[in-house]
C-alpha cells in the first residue's frame, strides 16, 4: 500500500494536543508555525476578523472543502479528486484562502 505524499494532523486527535474547543485562531497559529495548511468545512474564516487576521499573521494557506454534512467517504472523495489542484495552489505564496467547490473548481477568497 502506498502512503500519500503528505501527513494529516487531525484537529480532534489526542496526540496533536488540540483541545476540542480550541479557538480557530489558536490552531491556525500552530499551522503557521509548523508550515502546515489548514483544511476546513467551516466557510467563515474570511468573515471573522480574528480568524482572518490569524491566517494573515501566521501566513497560513487554508482550503475550504465541500461536504460538511456528508459522509467521511464523500469528504475524502472531494479531497482526493481536488488534490492535483490543491497542490498546484499550495505552491503559491502564503497567506491565502481557497474554496474548493464540489465541481472541483478552486475559488480564491480575498482576506480582509
Amino acid at each position: 500500500m502506498t502512503k500519500p505524499p503528505f501527513n494529516v494532523k487531525y484537529h480532534h486527535s489526542k496526540k496533536n494536543n488540540f483541545r476540542q474547543n480550541m479557538p480557530d485562531d489558536e490552531w491556525l497559529e500552530i499551522c503557521g508555525r509548523n508550515g502546515w495548511f489548514g483544511f476546513s468545512h467551516d466557510r467563515k474564516f474570511h468573515e471573522i476578523t480574528v480568524e482572518a487576521m490569524a491566517i494573515r499573521q501566521h501566513r497560513v494557506g487554508v482550503f475550504y472543502l465541500p461536504g460538511a454534512n456528508q459522509s467521511t467517504w464523500d469528504k475524502l472523495t472531494y479531497f482526493v479528486r481536488a488534490y492535483p489542484k490543491i497542490i498546484e495552489h499550495a505552491a503559491k505564496s502564503r497567506p491565502f484562502l481557497y474554496r474548493v467547490h464540489s465541481s472541483l473548481r478552486l475559488e480564491e477568497i480575498k482576506l480582509p
